[in-house]
């Protein structure tokens, strides 16, 4: 019997496009994973929020969670979760 995949990524839905997703209530931090390196974020971080925080441009990058990239149309509603390895990916050009 095959197992199921596991998403590691959890995807809050919600009614209004325009409105961002809720966060959770509290002030617990989780461990993420960047490239090898830690970082300290509050609970229910969406994954643009994260990048946000980095000062990073969502325009050349993409951010790959269990080496699947995450849609840049997904980031708002993407919840970090704790232990998270993530994996920022620059786009480079040329030949």
């Amino acid at each position: 019997m095959d197992t199921p995949k596991r998403n590691p990524f959890v995807i809050v839905e919600h009614s209004n496009p325009d409105s961002p997703p809720a966060q959770l209530s509290g002030d617990t931090t989780i461990t993420v994973s960047l490239n090898g390196k830690n970082h300290e974020v509050k609970e229910g971080t969406s994954l643009a929020d994260f990048i946000r925080t980095l000062g990073l441009q969502p325009k050349g990058i993409a951010i790959a969670i269990d080496y699947e990239v995450v849609p840049k149309d997904k980031w708002q509603e993407t919840l970090l979760s704790d232990h998270l390895e993530l994996m920022l990916i620059h786009a480079v050009s040329g030949g």
